[in-house]
Parts: C-alpha cells; sequence; structure tokens
C-alpha cells in the first residue's frame, strides 16, 4: 500500500507548523546516478532548512534491506512498494529510447519495433527485456545487450559514443538530450508508465521528523513536473 496522502499531509504539518523539530541522524541510501545528479546538489539546502540533522547519503544500486542495515530512508525506482513500507510517489520516471547522431548516422534509424533486432542495443543486467507502451498497447523486447555491463552509467555513456540503443530515463539522460549528444528514436514507444520514483520509509507509528521533512522538501523539489524534464523536452 502507498500512503502518498498521509505522508504528504504530515509532512505539510510539520513545514507549516513546525509541530515537531527534525533533528539527529538521518540515514538515506538512492540509486547511485540518481543520487548523484538530483539528490545530492541539493543537500544543503535542505540542510540550510534544518541544521539539527545529522544527514548522511549512501549511493547504491542494490536492493537496501532498510531495516537490517538501518537506514531511515531510501529513493527507489520501481511499480510498487512492500506492504512492509510507507511509499511516497515523488515523480514518474519517464523512460526513452534513445542513441547518439553519430550511431543513427553510421546505423540509421529505427522506424518501427521490429527494426530493433537489426540494431545494436545496450542494457544493463537486470534491465532486459524491454517493457514498452506503444499505441497499440503493452510490447516486451527482448536485448541482448552489445556490452554486458552490470551499470547503467555505463549504458548511458556507451550510448553516448554511439555504441547503440538504449532505454534511459530522462532524468539520466535530459542533459545529453539538450546538448544533442543524444536523440529520442522511436518517440511512440516509451517505458512501462506504472514506473515511478518512491520516497520509502519502514512503517512504524511515529516516522522521524527528519525523515518527513526530507521527503517534504523532495516532493516540493520534484514536484508535478520534475526539472529534468524541461530539458528532456
Amino acid at each position: 500500500m502507498v500512503e502518498i496522502l498521509a505522508a504528504s499531509r504530515e509532512a505539510e504539518a510539520l513545514v507549516a507548523g513546525g509541530a515537531r523539530t527534525a533533528a539527529g541522524p538521518l540515514r538515506i541510501t538512492a540509486p547511485t546516478s540518481f543520487g548523484r545528479m538530483h539528490v545530492a546538489p541539493y543537500l544543503k539546502g535542505f540542510l540550510d532548512r534544518h541544521p539539527k540533522v545529522a544527514l548522511r547519503l549512501d549511493l547504491s544500486d542494490a536492493y537496501v534491506d532498510l531495516v537490517g542495515e538501518r537506514y531511515d530512508l531510501a529513493i527507489r525506482i520501481g511499480q510498487r512498494v512492500e506492504a512492509s513500507m510507507v511509499g511516497v510517489r515523488l515523480a514518474s520516471n519517464r523512460r526513452v529510447l534513445c542513441a547518439s547522431p553519430a550511431y543513427i548516422v553510421e546505423h540509421g534509424e529505427p522506424r518501427t519495433l521490429r527494426d530493433l533486432s537489426g540494431h545494436r542495443l545496450l542494457a544493463a543486467a537486470g534491465q532486459s527485456p524491454w517493457r514498452l507502451q506503444g499505441p497499440n498497447g503493452a510490447v516486451s523486447v527482448t536485448v541482448d545487450s552489445r556490452v554486458a555491463t552490470n551499470s547503467s552509467e555505463v549504458v548511458r555513456e556507451l550510448a553516448v559514443a554511439g555504441a547503440g540503443i538504449a532505454l534511459r530515463s530522462t532524468w539520466d539522460i535530459h542533459q545529453d538530450l539538450a546538448a544533442g549528444r543524444l536523440r529520442v528514436v522511436l518517440p511512440d514507444h516509451q517505458g512501462a508508465q506504472s514506473v515511478g520514483l518512491y520516497a520509502v520509509h519502514p512503517r512504524s507509528d511515529l516516522v522521524p521528523a527528519s525523515v518527513v521533512a526530507f521527503v517534504a522538501y523532495l516532493a516540493d523539489l520534484y514536484g508535478d513536473h520534475p526539472p529534468w524534464e524541461d530539458r528532456a523536452e
């Protein structure tokens, strides 16, 4: 169960009324690329508002056991949140097929999904098949990645270098799209829209004020139209 409204209202009450002071340790885990690009640059703003919080941010693409490893909060990208946790949906996670202009010049641009079978595709371990949504509904594309890797960042860099076509989140490639290093291909087909960006914390009768405050901060920061979408568009 994703308790979006309840968590948001608690966050709003904290910010507006200051009923509980955010203080003490706050241990957070986030995916490596997302944490580096869209969490770390904004930590100062949070700490300026809540100077009594002692914050630790760990970045990892592995699934983290929040209770077992004693994390207060996780930023996760997925379709659902497990029942033992509370998840606040912070933003959608739009994913597009993309390639570099150099790759398109050398190999041509796919016009249909069937054309992908003749192209060099890129995906990290565990990211195949691609589950896409198109004009005719959901479709699955099995990917035999040209380069085997466990790193999504490596996939992005390979795509920018012209090694193939990748399915990437707009938060990950918005700068490359804006600069022309990558282009969207097959724009009618995107990653499944059910995938979202969540702030996840253990279910508890009394959520720490620092957790509530940080979730409120991120929700306000990303909003209904996350800042990375402006460049991606």
